[in-house]
């Protein structure tokens, strides 16, 4: 969606048959992934 594609495309291509079920991946872009970080990236840090 970041990139213009609508979401009915989006809905489509993730196979779902509800749009709501789409809705709740729309949370996670591309400026959210950057933020989180990764447990391998510090893979020593276990508890």
């Amino acid at each position: 969606m970041e990139e213009g594609t609508d979401i009915y495309t989006i809905k489509r291509w993730m196979g779902h048959t509800a749009l709501v079920t789409t809705g709740r991946y729309m949370h996670v872009t591309a400026e959210h992934l950057a933020r989180v970080k990764s447990p391998l990236d510090h893979p020593y840090n276990a508890a």
